[in-house]
């Protein structure tokens, strides 16, 4: 590991991630961090334990890199897949969606209770996402979220987007639909 190093000190240092976990009988920290030299970059991870007062180091890695993890990781749309531009339509879709029928909401007459419905109306349920970085697939059917997607990322780590049902605005727009039916929807005056 020592040959992967170069001679020259580095441009820039620094902790990318920092893990401590306290057990019973001991307790590890694991933390990461990024080196910049003049030709490449290093990510070394070291990882310690410390149990009655004394501390053991019980892993070390390096990992050379092309790039920062900050450039690796940042949000772009070139060079994607077909599914990783499906699920970032859906989240947007869904999200706009929703906030079409909040709106609708807010204008139909005679709804009970309308501020409840227009907080479920951003409801989502059943998430799925992609790792932005490694286009990696994953579900879930039972999560909820408001509003219906979620793009997130960890400090230096890759972008996550996740998109959600919007239930909420779905049943919504039953709920007006058979209040249209049953006639007891006043639907708001045409403007033009």
């Amino acid at each position: 590991m020592a040959a992967i190093f170069p001679t020259e000190n580095p441009l820039s240092v620094k902790v990318v991630g920092a893990h401590v976990f306290h057990g019973q009988e001991y307790s590890t920290t694991d933390i990461s961090l990024e080196y910049q030299f003049p030709n490449k970059w290093l990510l070394v991870s070291v990882l310690t334990r410390r149990k009655n007062d004394i501390s053991t180091v019980v892993g070390f890695h390096v990992n050379p890199m092309s790039d920062s993890l900050e450039s690796l990781n940042r949000f772009t749309l070139v060079g994607k897949s077909a599914p990783e531009y499906l699920i970032l339509t859906l989240a947007a879709c869904s999200f706009v969606f929703s906030l079409y029928v909040v709106v609708l909401c807010i204008q139909t007459k005679n709804v009970r209770a309308k501020w409840l419905w227009m907080l479920f109306i951003l409801l989502g349920v059943g998430k799925l996402a992609v790792d932005w970085r490694t286009g990696q697939w994953t579900y879930q059917l039972f999560a909820i979220q408001i509003p219906c997607f979620t793009m997130t990322r960890p400090l230096y780590g890759s972008w996550t987007v996740g998109t959600y049902l919007p239930l909420g605005a779905i049943l919504f727009l039953n709920h007006r639909w058979k209040m249209k039916v049953s006639g007891k929807l006043i639907d708001p005056p045409v403007r033009g």
